[in-house]
């Protein structure tokens, strides 16, 4: 492994076109530079790295790739963590997108974290997004009750180290998972602000009795306003 000079994407913040919507943050995690990370302008004040030794550049569907390495028997997680601008509420709708490889071998019962803005792994207040049981999982709550719903059925289910496109959408109401461009799952579910100041890829926490994501995470975006089934769908993977 390089010592990072090359790592990953830089945060794109910019105007960004997609079905007629522009996405409220942008990771494309492609460009093979950690530095860039940090030195994110716009809506982010403040970026770190956790435990960039875990961190790997490969090659991806589009430039290199940010892979995340946490190993099953180390209690370390490879992450990025950044403020979150204090104007977003996803209580009022959001939509979460991403390209991500599976780990090799998934632990069937281990949860590999995709996103965290949550204030805990629970009830929150707030939302997580993550892989468990060979499927995509996302958590919604007030702080009292929660409601979490997955991707998994007969056709929905996760296959060991493969690229997906990924989607979690939130409306005010209802709460959907797709995979592939296609709605796996809703459900009702109330949720209310994170009041956490940060929200982080690929980790919620760099150490302790946490979950970290194993395999590659790329071209995060995450919107303002719930997109269509139809934006959804055409959102296909990249390989």
């Amino acid at each position: 492994m390089n010592t990072f000079k090359t790592l990953f994407a830089a945060v794109a913040l910019s105007a960004f076109a997609l079905c007629g919507a522009e996405p409220y943050l942008s990771f494309p995690l492609n460009e093979g530079d950690v530095n860039k990370v940090r030195e994110a302008t716009g809506k982010i004040d403040k970026v770190t790295v956790w435990n960039a030794n875990q961190f790997e550049v490969v090659d991806g569907p589009d430039g290199k790739a940010f892979n995340f390495n946490t190993p099953d028997k180390i209690k370390t997680y490879a992450g990025l963590c950044f403020n979150m601008p204090s104007g977003f509420d996803p209580a009022k709708g959001f939509t979460f997108t991403a390209l991500v490889k599976t780990p090799e071998n998934m632990h069937r019962s281990r949860q590999y974290e995709l996103f965290f803005w949550s204030n805990s792994h629970g009830k929150g207040p707030g939302f997580r997004i993550y892989v468990s049981w060979k499927a995509l999982w996302v958590c919604v709550g007030d702080g009292k009750k929660a409601v979490r719903i997955a991707s998994k059925n007969s056709q929905g289910t996760l296959k060991d180290n493969t690229f997906y496109r990924v989607a979690v959408s939130y409306d005010g109401e209802t709460v959907k998972v797709y995979v592939n461009g296609t709605l796996r799952n809703s459900a009702q579910g109330v949720m209310t602000k994170s009041t956490r100041q940060w929200a982080a890829i690929g980790a919620s926490s760099p150490r302790g009795s946490a979950y970290g994501f194993n395999g590659i995470i790329s071209d995060v975006k995450l919107f303002d306003k719930v997109l269509t089934d139809a934006e959804i769908a055409e959102m296909k993977p990249e390989m």
